[in-house]
């Protein structure tokens, strides 16, 4: 099973905001991830470059 989660870089604070908008808590890698079945521009402001460069996406600073 390979890991295609899309992490996010989601601070303690915020971690209610990021799971109402559909984010998912991975208790091994100890972060949140945005299933594959939810839009990931919700995500934005969690994004780091790693991931979005990883993924394909274009980061807007």
């Amino acid at each position: 099973m390979s890991d295609n989660k899309f992490y996010l870089n989601c601070p303690y604070s915020e971690k209610d905001l990021c799971k109402t908008l559909g984010a998912k808590w991975d208790k091994d890698k100890r972060k949140w991830y945005v299933p594959e079945d939810v839009d990931r521009n919700k995500f934005r402001r969690w994004w780091s470059d790693n991931t979005a460069e990883r993924n394909n996406l274009k980061v807007i600073k």
